[in-house]
């Protein structure tokens, strides 16, 4: 609403991944207008099925907006008392907040390249490329792992169908990274399947995006730099582009700060709360 000055822009250039300052403008339009339709869409499906569910027109439509705007910004509130536990079976609410999630963690970069190149995976970019295909490898590997070590586990999804099986650890895949929301209750989760949680929350989403963690991107970098050393390779290579030392640099840094980070901050509350690890 505002003119942005140079420190401004200079920030959003290096937040937003943009390459020229004069596009700054409208990519930042962009995102906004991204952004709501996303949600408006997002709640525009949901509002119906709140009203199916018995719920007042306003209730409908306050909780339609509150959950597409909680889901596509990866913040996993939700205002019922019990969460999205009794909807655990009901697609047509628990697939539109999925969807949200996954977009919301890509990142507006990654979103606008594919908004400019929907089916050229040639076109995209090296981040987009490297986001994709680490989004969809952390989703399909975490509800694998999700789903195995909770299959038969009576207290969460142990005396489900198999398509509700399937349809937890799909949903827990895609929360747990950075969504937030849970259709079981995770203190009757096993402690591997925690520590999985622990890991794919650690790496969170997309650059630039609504999720947490350390980023796709910089657990792909250094992903690649350990296959490269591995090989004896001289250089870090993905899809024919060289990754420059500095970002590597970069990325080993915001590990390893945030490894600290996380660790006192679990130390610190393991020894104020007395309570197990």
């Amino acid at each position: 609403g505002r003119k942005l000055g140079l420190r401004s822009k200079l920030i959003a250039q290096e937040a937003m991944n943009i390459g020229k300052l004069g596009e700054l403008g409208s990519v930042l339009k962009t995102v906004a207008v991204t952004s709501i339709t996303f949600e408006a869409v997002i709640a525009l499906v949901l509002i119906p099925r709140f009203m199916l569910l018995g719920e007042s027109v306003f209730q409908s439509i306050w909780h339609g907006i509150f959950y597409s705007v909680s889901a596509f910004n990866n913040a996993g509130f939700t205002p019922h008392s019990d969460g999205l536990v009794p909807y655990g079976h009901d697609l047509w609410l628990l697939l539109p907040l999925c969807i949200g999630v996954f977009i919301g963690s890509l990142g507006f970069p990654v979103i606008l390249v594919i908004q400019q190149n929907p089916f050229r995976f040639n076109r995209w970019n090296l981040t987009t490329k490297l986001t994709m295909i680490g989004t969809v490898t952390l989703l399909v590997l975490g509800a694998v792992l999700w789903g195995f070590f909770e299959w038969s586990n009576a207290k969460t999804i142990g005396s489900l169908g198999m398509g509700d099986k399937l349809l937890n650890s799909f949903f827990a895949s895609i929360m747990t990274r950075s969504g937030g929301f849970n259709l079981v209750d995770m203190n009757d989760a096993n402690p591997i399947t925690l520590l999985i949680t622990d890991v794919l929350m650690f790496i969170g989403g997309g650059s630039a995006s609504t999720a947490g963690g350390v980023k796709i991107t910089t657990i792909t970098v250094v992903i690649l730099a350990v296959i490269a050393e591995a090989r004896g390779d001289q250089f870090v290579v993905a899809f024919n582009r060289t990754i420059p030392d500095s970002v590597l640099r970069i990325a080993i840094s915001v590990i390893m700060m945030s490894a600290i980070i996380v660790f006192l901050g679990t130390a610190a509350i393991d020894f104020i709360t007395g309570e197990s690890l």
